[in-house]
């Protein structure tokens, strides 16, 4: 037995064919349902979607070529960004006939030639309520699944004087299209298709103030610090300062290995060290956090005047003596 083309029996075997296509689809199976519910609600008759798929535009200048031929445009506001609604002619004057007249005015759609003008302020009013709540409808059907599709309940805002207008409106991104076929109370059909941005990654939790702070400080200690040991600090007469010459020794406080002080390049004390050796090199041992006196070790012009000039290279088979740092300590001038 074959079904006649346009049939009830035709359309149902439509459905049904595109209902297995779809049983792995919850948002396919949610728009149906969603649809149906809504034409009860809204419409008081049945609606049965016949036919659904689904495209996608990249950018929302290629919306416009999967939109055409709508008589009715409807920006959709809310959610992850506004989309759109559009319905074509027999869609809109279905629904603007089932509102005022009910069921039997659509008796006269089959005996009216198409429209091909768009859908005036009046029809645009009265096939609102119907989209408001087919979508409000298919977030809640959606459940866990609408962070994919539908992240937040959407809802008509007005008619777009134009197509092509309505779609520049929009914010660059990418788009999903649902197109939906529509047997409304076995008498009519329509097209509804639904263009809904597509959702954004979920953005990173808000940082709390405790979890900011932990990560500036992790930063901020990861960077590079100076720190200098510095044995002791002396007063020369400038006369004694401009004759230093390489070779010549100078005395160092007694107390000088046993306050050192570590400090950032030009700033003031942090910790107080000794001087010492580990494996043979210079090292210094923290003795205490609390910086030393101020200045550390000094050492005045008086102690420093009996410095030794070292005897300097003759040309001969006399080269200066290698300096041994007595008690106190000397510091060797190169």
């Amino acid at each position: 037995m074959t079904a006649a083309p346009g049939s009830a029996l035709a359309r149902k075997l439509q459905a049904a064919r595109h209902a297995g296509a779809e049983a792995g689809a919850p948002e396919g199976r949610t728009l149906r349902l969603a649809a149906a519910r809504a034409g009860r609600r809204v419409l008081a008759c049945d609606i049965t979607a016949t036919g659904l798929d689904e495209d996608r535009a990249d950018r929302p200048e290629a919306l416009e070529a999967l939109l055409a031929g709508s008589a009715l445009v409807l920006r959709l506001d809310g959610g992850a960004g506004p989309g759109l609604a559009a319905l074509d002619a027999g869609a809109v004057a279905a629904i603007a006939l089932l509102r005022t007249v009910g069921v039997t005015g659509l008796d006269t759609l089959a005996r009216t030639p198409p429209r091909q003008d768009p859908a005036t302020p009046v029809e645009a009013a009265l096939a609102r309520p119907y989209l408001d709540d087919l979508l409000a409808g298919w977030h809640a059907a959606l459940g866990p699944a609408a962070a994919a599709v539908l992240p937040q309940p959407l809802h008509c805002g007005p008619p777009a004087v134009a197509l092509r207008a309505a779609v520049l409106g929009l914010p660059q991104g990418a788009y999903r299209v649902f197109l939906l076929d529509l047997d409304i109370a076995g008498r009519s059909e329509g097209r509804l298709r639904l263009a809904l941005p597509k959702p954004l990654p979920p953005a990173d939790p808000v940082t709390r103030p405790e979890d900011w702070a932990e990560a500036f400080r992790g930063t901020v200690l990861d960077c590079p610090a100076g720190l200098e040991a510095e044995l002791c600090r002396i007063t020369l007469p400038l006369a004694r300062l401009r004759a230093l010459r390489p070779g010549m020794q100078i005395a160092l406080p007694a107390d000088s290995l046993g306050a050192v002080a570590l400090r950032p390049p030009g700033r003031a004390a942090v910790a107080a060290g000794r001087l010492g050796q580990v494996r043979g090199l210079r090292a210094v041992r923290l003795t205490g956090t609390a910086p030393p006196p101020p200045g550390g070790p000094r050492i005045t012009a008086t102690q420093a005047a009996g410095f030794e000039p070292a005897r300097a290279p003759s040309g001969t088979d006399n080269p200066a003596p290698d300096v041994t740092p007595p008690e106190p300590l000397s510091m060797i001038v190169d």
